[in-house]
């Protein structure tokens, strides 16, 4: 979200982090426009649009986790961060299983080869 001027910014971003709580720190850089937004450091972040409705996201812009999936917006912060880290869940999971499924028969190859040249030099 945008604010009027720095100072409302750092207001703005101060109450959201209290409403959060800890660890939530606040970030507030000019970008045509005061932003503001409340972040847990290499982990995730959560903002307010113009709306009052708020969204979040996992990571950070440059990490491998960075995760914002499209979701619905949600009255309350902590609704919205219950949103992204539920779909970040579902994803990871998946990524996991399909990871998973891929490294098995690999695995399972190697270990035969291991046997077999065990076998081979005994």
């Amino acid at each position: 979200m945008r604010a009027a001027t720095k100072r409302d910014a750092y207001r703005l971003a101060a109450e959201l982090c209290e409403a959060l709580g800890e660890p939530w720190e606040p970030v507030v850089f000019d970008n045509i426009g005061w932003v503001w937004y409340a972040r847990i450091p290499g982990v995730a972040s959560i903002h307010q649009r113009n709306d009052g409705t708020y969204y979040a996201s996992v990571g950070e812009p440059g990490t491998l986790a960075m995760f914002s999936e499209s979701l619905p917006m949600t009255r309350t912060p902590v609704e919205a961060v219950s949103m992204v880290a539920a779909s970040y869940r579902r994803c990871f999971d998946a990524f996991v299983a399909e990871q998973t499924a891929m490294l098995e028969p690999l695995e399972r190859y190697l270990e035969t080869m291991r046997k077999a040249a065990k076998l081979e030099t005994t």
